[in-house]
């Protein structure tokens, strides 16, 4: 926008260069005043006039294409038309060499000698503060992305430090009484407050028939359960309680699995599950 008050930007593209796949990306480009759609295009060989700007690091005035012989891999860049005289010029600050090219900016015309060695310095100029824009954005962005990186981390240190509390917490109160009503009412009410689930079971395991003997349930639809068993081994909770190793199931995972008790309790699909062992002195007690 700011180039065209200097110089004919009617037919203008820039570029942005990839250096990890060798090609530019042409986010910008006008041809014939109207906007083409981006897309990217593969530097070959390191050859032609594209190739040129990028590691020559210096802007290049063609007043005649005709006159070129060889690959002109600019007719596979534009749009189909007659080209003629051609202008490009490096994204790229030459008090800043080791940042290297960051891509380029081109001008053509369907007429000869359409371009002047001014134009070319015009350019050149507009091609490095291009590159300071360019790297101050960079820059930016790199600077904002470390920003919500400490933030996250932030925000992770005080959710740990958070559960750390509220373990603790649990801890206390369970060690505080001896009542085996109490114990489970203050487990349960630890956990719903540490995971906030949608609902919750505590089972116990049955001594004799190692079966798992419903105990409390708690969420929005924990008056909705009526005490039942799920027989030892069957559901993901009779397997937890068989191997004593805790599992976490996503949806994907839990259309391979049946749910049948838990399901018909709730009477609605389980999205998402966690379910952990109860162990206490080596044993599975739940």
């Amino acid at each position: 926008k700011e180039s065209s008050s200097l110089i004919d930007t009617s037919n203008f593209a820039l570029a942005l260069y990839d250096k990890n796949i060798n090609a530019l990306n042409f986010n910008l480009l006008v041809n014939q005043g109207k906007p083409v759609k981006p897309f990217s295009f593969k530097i070959a060989n390191n050859q032609g006039l594209l190739a040129h700007l990028l590691t020559r690091q210096a802007p290049l005035l063609i007043q005649d294409l005709t006159r070129i012989n060889g690959r002109i891999e600019i007719e596979e860049v534009y749009p189909t038309q007659e080209l003629r005289a051609w202008l490009g010029a490096p994204i790229f600050n030459p008090a800043l060499p080791d940042h290297g090219v960051q891509g380029v900016i081109t001008l053509w015309s369907d007429k000869p000698n359409a371009f002047t060695e001014h134009d070319s310095w015009l350019l050149s100029a507009i091609g490095t503060q291009a590159a300071n824009a360019i790297r101050n954005a960079q820059l930016y962005e790199a600077g904002q992305r470390r920003v919500r990186e400490m933030n996250l981390v932030h925000e992770m240190s005080q959710r740990r430090a958070t559960e750390m509390a509220l373990l603790n917490d649990i801890a206390r109160k369970l060690s505080s009484t001896l009542q085996f009503k109490e114990v489970l009412t203050r487990a349960t009410e630890g956990v719903n407050k540490l995971l906030k689930v949608e609902v919750g079971f505590l089972f116990l395991t049955d001594a004799l028939t190692g079966d798992l003997m419903f105990q409390r349930a708690w969420g929005e639809k924990a008056k909705e359960v009526k005490p039942f068993r799920i027989p030892r081994g069957k559901d993901i909770a009779g397997r937890v309680a068989l191997t004593g190793k805790p599992l976490m199931l996503r949806e994907a995972d839990l259309n391979k699995h049946r749910l049948n008790e838990l399901e018909q309790q709730l009477n609605l699909p389980v999205r998402n599950l966690l379910c952990v062992p109860l162990i206490s002195h080596e044993q599975v007690i739940g």
